[in-house]
């Protein structure tokens, strides 16, 4: 039993999306929304019942280890599934559960990993769940409903385990943080005992996404306008100091995380006690520093010397030159150093828990905070944040002036222990509106500043009246190929963007080929996770498909599925319907880190069967010079990846063969032609990281390149399979795809050219020969061929053409056109004389014998009643088969 029950949502459902192996769905009613978690699978008592005894299975024999990856715990669910006699009907359902029980947090997990919530309250047993959406309110109702306290706490005790703190009937409330493997961070507190609650246990659960709100997405949201962020903006940039006031949830710490999404340029130094605050992963000049919960635990003991309190963090990043110092939130003595910071020059922020200006004012120059009256002016603009029944608002933004340093004739004035301030009203909430009014005609500082104009283009910009020309920002004036941002799908597990919106942006900054918001998996995805994401890129792809003649670029139409075939072609054959102008194969990036390319590839081959056959085929993420002439042997047009300066970054050197860690190396020089090459490796490695960096990132660029023109090379020539054989020797998984290519054949026969304006010789091997689209071309001509004689003569010759040797004129002469005469080639097997000179039958050479050839002359030389063999063992069952010593014999039996 997995103590659990769903109760049903009332109304009509008004949206749908997928979180972590279960669709949520957001009804509607007379009584507001209602919040539902579909699972995968239905649940029932008689599935719960199985569950437990697969957990109560696995968990007996200790056989779940730490870190097991989803496709390990697969394997050993289905050996307990098997070895308790779970039926076969209940199978893919119980399997679903354990996963969710085992791995993450039981029936929860959908709910904790919606970054699309704020928060999830649970109140106790036989009560439902309550959320807090983004997009649909607060205190929404959910189907989702514990039913025992024993099973509850054990899941939510997993949290607290993790994080080292106490949960017990010794310490009854606690709170604690955890950061998902989808990046999001979760903040607990529960209070889990009969002595401190009546229906425990109480569990409160906040939820922070693991990546920023955007500016326009909290204008969008109208929770500021965009001249009201703008003007933030412009003063944040110049180093003026921003205090962000509100009561609890109000969205203090979103509204300055969105402003820091600004500053891209800056050297931000972050201190806060759970760490809310997160940088886009492209700012890598950060610093950002946090108390741990283990040290929040600890500084309460007695004698603890192993605390760390947020004001030594502050103390820090002061010695840390940063432009910026930002305080999460200031609630003691930290904000006496991030007032100096301010006061020597840096910018400053942080974020305090008030409800109006007044309460800042009397808590800071109080005595438990005690800072001194003249310097409240630090800050110069305070942001006030409140939260309404239909949203969060900024309700002012007040410049706040010293007046003994600044004479100022404010209009508003206030008195805190003799010194005398202006407060200079610049933006208000306008309820009538809902519109965030600013008047920068008001602003003080922008009267030292300036930067009247700046402003308004900068709100322009951000309420999307100035779209980007992505080529001008580039410098660039050939093709630009933008994508729509699903990898940071895989990486952070949703972004907050609505997939049209996503596709008209990308037109509107001038992308000529753009790529509709798919939701991309790895390959260790279990399949009903698989197929709901399948089914929803499938949803999106038929939505962005009615808006192509509205756009004037290519749009790229991904297909998903994984290594889970049947759903990889499903996608294919779904999608190459809707009418893109390019189709593209997602989530390939772990297979390719792992060097599983024969999975990969053989990926691709379902894909290519199953899509039209003159649309042009892209691969996403493949950077590596082994996998792509394999990609484009298999119909593979277009690649992007950014593994060049990833790679780079990792101190690892692509050659056309293999990669190389730089800390490897052990020749003074490495064994290529580039900048870097000739570069000593000692003075590599004595370079700064960046330096460094770009330097590899040019080499790994370069071996790119001439990989492409080896490949383009190659086509021209006719030789590209010829390359492969090469390229297969140098890992085991090429080598074991090219040579199970032989199940593949006959798509790959259909694709390959039959004829070259240049044809020249081909190299065949023993090992790889049947996986060659040319033997089975010979072989399905052969079929329309007419045998003039019931009499075969097979000869097997070293010389060609077969039909100009000798043997052959001689036997010819025999024969008197008697008997068919055949030839026996090691890779086409049998070769009629009427044949012998047709490309490329005897223009080739081969080492070795395939499989393949044999099968076929049997297959073929079962039509004569007579088979006569000369250099050659051909035994066949059932037929006469004459072994000639001497070519002579042949009139022997003629």
């Amino acid at each position: 039993m997995l103590d659990f029950r769903l109760d049903s949502c009332q109304g009509a459902i008004v949206e749908e999306y997928l979180s972590e192996g279960a669709r949520i769905q957001i009804y509607q009613s007379e009584d507001g929304y209602c919040y539902n978690v579909a699972y995968a699978f239905p649940y029932s008592e008689r599935v719960g019942e199985y569950a437990y005894k697969v957990v109560e299975y696995l968990t007996a024999n200790q056989i779940i280890r730490p870190n097991i990856s989803r496709e390990e715990l697969g394997k050993l669910i289905e050996m307990a599934m098997t070895d308790i006699g779970v039926p076969k009907q209940l199978r893919a359902a119980v399997r679903y559960y354990v996963q969710l029980e085992a791995a993450d947090y039981s029936y929860l997990t959908p709910i904790l990993y919606d970054i699309r919530l704020e928060n999830v309250n649970i109140n106790g047993t036989d009560n439902p769940i309550f959320v807090d959406h983004r997009d649909y309110g607060y205190n929404v109702k959910t189907n989702v409903i514990p039913t025992n306290r024993e099973s509850l706490i054990k899941i939510v005790g997993r949290v607290y385990a993790e994080t080292g703190r106490p949960l017990n009937e010794q310490y009854p409330i606690q709170d604690t943080y955890i950061r998902l493997r989808n990046g999001a961070l979760l903040r607990f507190a529960t209070a889990m005992s009969t002595r401190v609650s009546r229906n425990p246990p109480y569990v409160s659960v906040r939820i922070q996404p693991p990546f920023p709100i955007s500016p326009t997405e909290l204008i969008k949201k109208r929770t500021i306008s965009a001249l009201a962020m703008a003007y933030l903006w412009y003063l944040f940039e110049h180093h003026k100091s921003v205090m962000v006031i509100g009561g609890t949830g109000t969205g203090k710490t979103t509204l300055l995380n969105a402003l820091l999404v600004l500053l891209p340029h800056k050297r931000l130094a972050i201190a806060e006690e759970t760490p809310e605050i997160r940088v886009p992963p492209s700012y890598q000049n950060v610093v950002m520093l946090f108390t741990s919960p283990m040290y929040d635990y600890m500084k309460h003991l007695p004698g603890s010397e192993s605390a760390i309190y947020l004001i030594d963090l502050v103390k820090y990043l002061l010695r840390a030159r940063p432009d910026i110092i930002i305080i999460g939130e200031s609630r003691g003595r930290e904000i006496h150093e991030l007032i100096q910071g301010v006061l020597t020059g840096h910018g400053g922020a942080t974020t305090f828990h008030a409800e109006d200006i007044m309460e800042v004012f009397m808590r800071l120059t109080g005595e438990a905070m005690g800072v001194s009256a003249e310097h409240l002016s630090a800050f110069h603009v305070l942001a006030t944040i409140r939260r309404f029944e239909f949203g969060r608002r900024v309700t002012s933004l007040t410049e706040v002036v010293w007046l003994r340093a600044y004479p100022y004739a404010a209009p508003g004035k206030i008195k805190i222990k003799e010194e005398e301030f202006g407060l200079i009203n610049v933006g208000w909430y306008d309820q009538r509106t809902d519109t965030v009014e600013v008047d920068l005609r008001r602003s003080y500082w922008l009267q030292k500043v300036g930067g009247y104009d700046e402003i308004l283009e900068r709100a322009k910009f951000l309420a999307g009246g100035r779209a980007v020309d992505v080529k001008r920002v580039l410098g660039w004036d050939d093709v630009v190929m933008t994508d729509s941002g699903a990898y940071q799908i895989m990486r952070y597990g949703s972004i907050e963007v609505d997939p049209d919106e996503i596709l008209l942006y990308q037109a509107s900054i001038g992308s000529d080929i753009g790529v509709i918001l798919d939701l991309p998996f790895d390959y260790e995805e279990p399949y009903e996770s698989a197929l709901l994401k399948v089914e929803e890129t499938i949803r999106r792809a038929k939505r962005a498909a009615a808006m192509l003649e509205r756009l004037d670029m290519l749009v790229v139409g991904p297909i998903q599925g994984g290594l889970h075939l049947d759903l990889l072609t499903r996608s294919a054959r779904e999608i190459s319907k809707l009418g893109f102008h390019i189709f593209a194969i997602g989530s390939p990036t772990t297979l390719l880190e792992e060097y599983k390319f024969d999975l990969l590839l053989e990926a691709v081959l379902h894909v290519k069967a199953n899509i039209v056959r003159e649309a042009p085929l892209h691969l996403f993420g493949a950077g590596h010079p082994l996998i792509l002439p394999f990609a484009v042997a298999l119909g593979v047009d277009l690649f992007d990846s950014a593994s060049y300066v990833l790679y780079a970054r990792d101190g690892r050197i692509m050659l056309r063969d293999r990669t190389l860690r730089l800390d490897d190396v052990k020749t003074d020089y490495l064994p290529c032609s580039t900048k870097l090459c000739y570069t000593p490796v000692k003075e590599i490695r004595e370079m700064t990281r960046e330096e460094r960096t770009q330097l590899i990132a040019e080499h790994n660029l370069a071996v790119l390149r001439e990989e492409l023109l080896e490949v383009k090379q190659r086509i021209h020539e006719g030789t590209l399979w010829e390359y492969l054989e090469i390229k297969a020797r140098a890992h085991p998984s090429l080598y074991r795809f090219l040579r199970g290519l032989a199940k593949f054949r006959k798509l790959i026969e259909e694709y390959d050219p039959e004829t070259h304006p240049k044809p020249h010789g081909l190299f065949f091997y023993q090992d790889t020969a049947d996986s060659r689209p040319e033997p089975l071309r010979h072989w399905t001509r052969m079929a329309n061929l007419y045998t003039p004689s019931r009499t075969a003569v097979v000869i097997r010759v070293d010389e060609k053409p077969y039909s100009r040797t000798w043997e052959y004129r001689y036997v010819k002469k025999l024969t008197g056109g008697r008997a068919h005469i055949l030839f026996y080639d090691p890779v086409f097997g049998i070769v009629p004389e009427e044949v012998a000179e047709v490309y490329p039958l005897s223009q080739n050479e081969a080492e070795g014998e395939g499989e393949g050839a044999r099968a076929h002359a049997y297959e073929w030389l079962s039509q004569y009643d007579v088979v006569l063999t000369y250099n050659v063992d051909l035994p066949i069952i059932g037929k006469r088969v004459v072994k000639l010593r001497t070519l002579d014999e042949v009139s022997l039996y003629i």
